[in-house]
This record gives structure tokens, C-alpha cells and sequence, in this order.
């Protein structure tokens, strides 16, 4: 039988967007949330971690309504409010992507010409003073742009949900072996 690996997303180093970067007040304030909504918070007792709408609502905050998810280093995700990628390493801060290598440095440019030897002196062993140093020859070209390219942008909204189809057949009985598997933090299951 095959097995099958889903990422548990509560320790996926890559996260679903969230809406904002908010304070702990400012997620109290919410007048209207969904279903799924995420929020970075910045202070209070879940400073740092990701508050998650478990059911739609207005109006009133209801503490039981929201789940707060503990991020690991390395977590990245995207806020749609920012619209700029964020990155987790104790606290959350833009994250810019991997930078590129530095291009090639330009050639070198012409030396210039030598300057006149001085005129010698008359009927003298002393040699005459040397003429002035050439001027420098211009820089040479800047090296190439790096080819590196940066991460790709996030994945757009969804759209709206199309009309509800005919109800089809009850399809088979799913799998009943399923396992959470730390070392890959996936649950498994087996067909």
C-alpha cells in the first residue's frame, strides 16, 4: 500500500498569508472577521505568533473564537495589508530574499601616454628633470547584472465561489490508517 505525506501547515516553514501585522488591541477591535483570517500579532501575551479566525464573526471579540499559532525560525508569509513578504527568527521582520552574487568587475581602463624627457643641460653630467606623468586612462565598463532572480510574488485570491452542483454518489470509505509523523511533521496515511 502506498503512503501518503500532508504537510501539517501549524509547522510549515512556508505560511498561508496573512491579512495584517497587527497589535493585540487592534485584533479586539475587529468589527468583522472570516473564517481562516490570520493576523501577525506584534505585543501582548501572543506577541510574535499568528492568530487564527476559527469561525466567521462581528461585532464583539470572543477570545475562543481565535487560535494563536506558535511560529518557528524560518517561517515566512506574506501580508496582503504590507504587501511585502515577512520572515520569523525570534521576531518578525521584512524578509528581502536571497541576494544575488555581485556582477563582474569591469575591465581596466588604457594607461596614458608618457610624458616628454626633459631637455638636457648644457655640457653637464646632470640629466634634465622628467616630464609630467600621462593622464589616466578612463574606467572600464561595470560588469553584468546578476542573473539570480528573486522569490516569486504571492499567489493571488481566490474567486468567488461558483453555484453548489447535484449532490453525487457516496464515494468509498476513506483511509482509516493515519499517523503524525514528527521527523517529516506530516500526518501519513496509508492506502
Amino acid at each position: 500500500m502506498p503512503d501518503y505525506r500532508i504537510a501539517t501547515m501549524d509547522e510549515f516553514p512556508f505560511q498561508h498569508t496573512v491579512k495584517d501585522v497587527n497589535t493585540q488591541a487592534a485584533l479586539e477591535a475587529l468589527i468583522l472577521w472570516t473564517k481562516g483570517d490570520r493576523y501577525i500579532l506584534t505585543d501582548g501575551a501572543n506577541a510574535t505568533k499568528i492568530a487564527y479566525a476559527n469561525n466567521s464573526g462581528s461585532g464583539t471579540y470572543v477570545a475562543v473564537d481565535w487560535t494563536y499559532i506558535t511560529p518557528a525560525a524560518g517561517w515566512i508569509c506574506w501580508s496582503d495589508f504590507a504587501n511585502e513578504f515577512y520572515k520569523f527568527n525570534g521576531s518578525w521582520g521584512l524578509y528581502f530574499g536571497a541576494i544575488g552574487p555581485t556582477g563582474a568587475t569591469g575591465a581596466t581602463g588604457a594607461t596614458g601616454a608618457t610624458g616628454a624627457t626633459g631637455a638636457t643641460g648644457a655640457d653637464s653630467t646632470v640629466t634634465g628633470p622628467t616630464g609630467a606623468t600621462g593622464a589616466t586612462g578612463a574606467t572600464g565598463a561595470t560588469g553584468a547584472d546578476s542573473t539570480v532572480t528573486g522569490p516569486t510574488g504571492a499567489t493571488g485570491a481566490t474567486g468567488a465561489t461558483g453555484a453548489t452542483g447535484a449532490t453525487g454518489a457516496t464515494g468509498a470509505t476513506g483511509p482509516v490508517n493515519q499517523v503524525y509523523d514528527a521527523n517529516y511533521r506530516c500526518i501519513i496515511i496509508s492506502l
